[in-house]
This record gives structure tokens, sequence and C-alpha cells, in this order.
């Protein structure tokens, strides 16, 4: 059980608001998941849906995420770009959370995949408005040290027995690897 002192008022709110609508928000698999029934066993403000996986605000302001084919296991969000894109997707789904959107820091890098725009360029108009680029929408990307999971963090030689090691090609710094919320031209 989450103290009171430990939950954030704002998720608290738009959490029961969600519970509590009449209708249910059925997710299309076969059977179908209501996924109003499943955020409040779990007790998550859903915020993003992707493919395979819905990511969410729990009542104390973490980020956790469950997997479609074992929804009542939630797993906890580290990645600080991935917390910072629920945050901000959440803010545009439920209006009294947008005073707990991510604000830039000062050390933050552009996203290269949208320039810092935010919006995918390259699918068509009425796919773009759905697509979310690496950076979740917000243009920029935590610093380079913020994230475990920078390819540039990875060892840079590799050794195969009896041969000397050789350099791992490297991406440009703060270019960051595939995601799952990228599309990527062809």
């Amino acid at each position: 059980m989450v103290d009171a002192a430990q939950v954030i008022p704002e998720i608290v709110a738009a959490l029961a608001e969600f519970v509590a609508a009449a209708e249910p928000y059925f997710i299309g698999f076969d059977p179908p998941l209501d996924l109003r029934a499943i955020a409040a066993a779990v007790r998550l403000l859903p915020a993003i849906l992707d493919i395979g996986e819905c990511l969410g605000l729990r009542r104390s302001g973490a980020v956790a995420s469950f997997l479609w084919d074992e929804p009542h296991m939630l797993r906890p969000e580290w990645d600080a770009r991935i917390r910072n894109m629920t945050y901000y997707r959440a803010s545009l789904k439920y209006p009294a959370l947008i005073p707990l959107a991510p604000r830039r820091p000062v050390n933050a890098v552009v996203c290269l995949h949208c320039g810092g725009s935010g919006r995918c360029s390259g699918p068509p108009a009425r796919l773009a408005i759905r697509v979310v680029c690496y950076g979740g929408g917000l243009g920029w990307l935590p610093d380079k040290d913020a994230s475990p999971w920078r390819w540039s963090a990875r060892p840079t030689a590799s050794r195969v027995p009896g041969r000397p090691p050789t350099e791992r090609p490297r991406m440009p710094q703060n270019e960051p690897r595939g995601s799952r919320t990228t599309i990527t031209r062809p």
C-alpha cells in the first residue's frame, strides 16, 4: 500500500476518473482486454498504448509498463527517455497532468530523428500525426549520460578467439539506436 504522502494527487485524480468512466475501454485482442479494469487492478494510469505493451504512471509518479500478454505484471521503467515520453504523452491525454510534463533541461540533446520539432518527417501527413518520434514528441532527449542504454556506452572492442581486438563501428555521438516507437524511412 502506498502512503498518502507518497502519491501525486493529479495522477490519483486522473486514474480515478479514467477507471470510473461508464463505458469499458476495450483493447482489440481475442478475447478483448478491458483497459479500465486492468488500470483499476494494477493502479496504473495508461499513457501510451504500444504494439506490445502499455506504459503508464503509478500513483507515486513512477513510470511502469505491462505487456498485453501479462497485464497484471508491472515492470518499472528506468530509461529517462521513456519516462519523459510517458509523462509528456500522459499530459496530452489528461489535461490535469500538464503541470507534470517534463521541461527541457539545459543539458538536453536535440532529437536527431525530428530535428527538435517533435514530429517525424517522412511518413504521409495522415500517418505522421500518429507516429511518435524517438524523443516521444518532445523534440529533445535527456543528456547522453542520463540513459544507461546508450550505444556509445557499450564496449568499443570485441574479441574473437585467436584474433586481435577490433574496433566496433560507432554511431555518431548522441545518435540513439532503434526504439519501439521509431519508424525509419527506407
